[in-house]
């Protein structure tokens, strides 16, 4: 199972900046290591780069995602995408903001989508801001 595959690799031994460490070690903390305050990273480069920043093989985060390693490395690239839990369980793995993850993956599902169709694209985005907000109201309302 997937979280079988996780608690196998969140135990191995990392090297880190010339030191040894456990992954599950909250003192390696790859989130603090790996930001970049760059919000406008599409998700394939964010996790190549806490990959590399965390020096993890791709056949690791594979083996943690229950899938094969080229499998793993043609999401990395983006000519696979990956799956929400699969996201969760990255975010995880790194130790960053699951929501934060969570968010560029869902931006480069949305782009994907609406990428061929120019203003009318843009112009759609800003309609379903629009009705996030008034479905935000709404539901605050029904909470009343």
């Amino acid at each position: 199972s997937n979280h079988t595959n996780l608690f196998f690799h969140r135990h191995i031994i990392i090297r880190i900046k010339g030191k040894y460490s456990f992954l599950s070690d909250k003192s390696c903390n790859f989130a603090k290591n790996c930001q970049d305050n760059n919000t406008n990273m599409l998700f394939t480069e964010k996790i190549k780069d806490l990959r590399l920043h965390s020096q993890l093989p791709q056949r690791k985060l594979a083996a943690a995602l229950d899938i094969d390693t080229a499998t793993y490395c043609k999401i990395e690239k983006g000519e696979r995408k990956a799956r929400k839990e699969q996201v969760e369980l990255l975010a995880s793995v790194f130790e960053v903001d699951k929501k934060e993850l969570l968010a560029m993956w869902l931006a480069d599902r949305v782009t994907d989508i609406v990428s061929d169709n120019g203003q009318i694209a843009r112009n759609a985005l800003s309609l379903a801001v629009e009705n996030l907000e008034y479905k935000e109201q709404n539901d605050k309302v029904k909470s009343i």
